[in-house]
């Protein structure tokens, strides 16, 4: 399930080079075990479906060499137990997202550890930015994802449900926000970056916050109709089909190294 969901994201990555999709592929699969060791006590409260998408998108941006990465992904999930200086405070302040909601914005976070070694207590500027303006930890009105909340609410007052509030704040401040604030060296400088994402929220009119909000809202209705419209078209069937033999290759190479893994930890035992 992996294999397949790993090809469809490398198909996104790199529609139209197939040597750097290669090149891709083989990183993202050798990540992979790793990244699932980290992965496996989730599976007994994340469905496999999800699970396995979500690894197939981390591992092409995944180090397991990158101690903080790794580190940052066990407090995204719960596995260690998350921190004031982002992970506990940002829980706080998008409580009502769902599962799948939360994995996504984890998905989000996780590059901006890359190249960090083992500084497991390193808080990427543009992360601390979505929760505060200054400071080390917690979180108040001057984060960018506080203040996209607020505006959310001034110019939709009529959602009903919290969740759809923090799903539309959460999902433009990381499309939006965090890609243009990655590698920002201080707080500051990522601060700065956000004001101007505010200024950009605060100018659009409500329509096209709500057109925003019904596209995330209707991603799995129309994900579903494009399936059943693709078992109907040959061209989709064609590719359907060398998507599942790439699948098949990529599925090849994880098990020849999950079973490298398995021989050389049998022999370390002995």
């Amino acid at each position: 399930m992996c294999a397949t969901r790993l090809m469809e994201c490398l198909e996104r990555y790199e529609p139209n080079d197939e040597m750097r999709r290669a090149a891709l592929g083989a990183k993202a699969a050798a990540n992979l075990p790793p990244l699932y060791e980290t992965l496996k006590p989730m599976a007994v409260v994340i469905a496999s479906p999800l699970l396995a998408q979500f690894a197939a998108n981390v591992a092409p941006k995944y180090d397991p060499s990158c101690g903080a990465q790794r580190y940052a992904l066990r407090e995204g999930l719960g596995i260690a137990a998350p921190r004031e200086g982002f992970w506990k405070p940002l829980g706080n302040v998008t409580g009502s997202l769902s599962i799948d909601d939360k994995l996504w914005l984890l998905l989000d976070c996780l590059p901006h550890y890359l190249g960090r070694g083992e500084d497991i207590d390193y808080v990427p500027p543009a992360l601390a930015a979505l929760l505060r303006s200054s400071g080390d930890s917690g979180w108040d009105e001057t984060g960018v994802l506080p203040r996209a909340i607020a505006v959310v609410k001034e110019k939709l007052p009529d959602l009903v449900e919290e969740r759809e509030t923090q799903v539309l704040a959460t999902d433009l401040a990381c499309r939006d926000f965090l890609a243009d604030a990655l590698g920002s060296a201080t707080l500051s400088e990522a601060a700065a970056k956000g004001d101007a994402f505010i200024s950009w929220m605060e100018s659009q009119d409500k329509f096209a916050l709500k057109e925003f909000l019904e596209e995330r809202k209707e991603y799995r209705e129309r994900a579903e109709e494009q399936a059943d419209a693709a078992k109907l078209d040959p061209e989709a069937a064609a590719k359907a089909k060398e998507e599942k033999r790439a699948a098949g290759e990529v599925e090849a190479m994880l098990n020849a190294i999950m079973a490298a893994k398995d021989a050389k930890d049998a022999e370390e035992k002995k």
